[in-house]
């Protein structure tokens, strides 16, 4: 077979896999606008937070499918172009340079696909929209948040409910919430602000406390407030409507880990500056 009749054939079986690829796509879409739409039909209902969980990680799932197709769809549209450059395609090995990318590309995601499905899925259009039809459903007066709506619909967070988290439930906590490196006094969700100071004290809290109503966090200055205003109080939170009371109140498992890590952090920086001082 000359030159060009190779190029042509292989050419023509890139171009096949990258339909195959458009296809998929197609398909992965339908069923993430299926999983919006059942989303908020449950949630209208008040469905199990077993049942949003075991649908949120569906979700996670069929985006999770769709970043590594990407790299596989980036891998052979580079391949398009090298076959296109190459004059002498008999000392191209097209196996082994494809081999060599999807070892280098797919290895890496797959590899580090907890960190990397955690990083950009809080970023990812379809998945946002994906709560925002859950959250809408029976929370419409309610101001959205990607992260606190899942795990408020997911029942992530409530140590009352934490015995019996199904393995979705778990899967889920450990994959979107697992501890990282990159916390700091405010945190960045989704286009919003979170602060660990509290809205009470104004400083950095000592033990993070989230009402199950408005979802609005504090530190235990919250428990003195409550208890002198006879056991309820109007939320500290500007702009908060709701009341919060002592019973309405958990402690924020996740949004703890990163205060402990914060803490932990402001502490090594502090002596560490002590250091220099000495030093100078």
């Amino acid at each position: 077979m000359n030159t060009r009749h190779a190029r042509e054939a292989i050419v023509q079986k890139i171009n096949v896999q990258l339909k195959y690829y458009t296809t998929i796509a197609r398909n992965n879409s339908v069923i993430l606008t299926l999983l919006k739409e059942t989303a908020q039909e449950c949630e209208e209902q008040e469905m199990s937070k077993d049942v949003f969980g075991k649908l949120a990680e569906t979700a996670v799932d069929s985006i999770s499918i769709m970043y590594k197709l990407q790299i596989e769809q980036k891998i052979l549209e580079q391949l398009l172009v090298k076959v296109h450059e190459t004059e002498d395609l008999s000392s191209f090995s097209v196996l082994d340079w494809v081999r060599d990318l999807v070892d280098k590309e797919v290895g890496h995601f797959e590899s580090h696909q907890a960190d990397l499905v955690k990083n950009k899925i809080w970023k990812d259009e379809e998945f946002i929209d994906f709560l925002k039809h859950a959250w809408d459903g029976n929370h419409p007066d309610e101001q959205f948040n990607a992260q606190r709506s899942l795990t408020v619909l997911a029942g992530l967070d409530d140590e009352e409910e934490a015995e019996g988290q199904s393995a979705s439930q778990k899967r889920l906590a450990q994959l979107l919430f697992a501890d990282d490196e990159n916390d700091d006094v405010e945190l960045e969700i989704v286009g919003e602000q979170f602060s660990f100071k509290c809205p009470i004290t104004q400083r950095i809290m000592d033990e993070v406390l989230t009402s199950k109503v408005c979802k609005h966090s504090f530190s235990t200055a919250i428990l003195s407030l409550c208890n002198s205003s006879g056991g309820r109080v109007e939320c500290p939170v500007a702009g908060c409507r709701y009341m919060v009371n002592v019973s309405s109140l958990f402690k924020n498992k996740a949004l703890n880990r990163k205060l402990q890590r914060l803490l932990v952090k402001m502490r090594e920086q502090s002596m560490q500056g002590d250091e220099e001082f000495v030093r100078v």
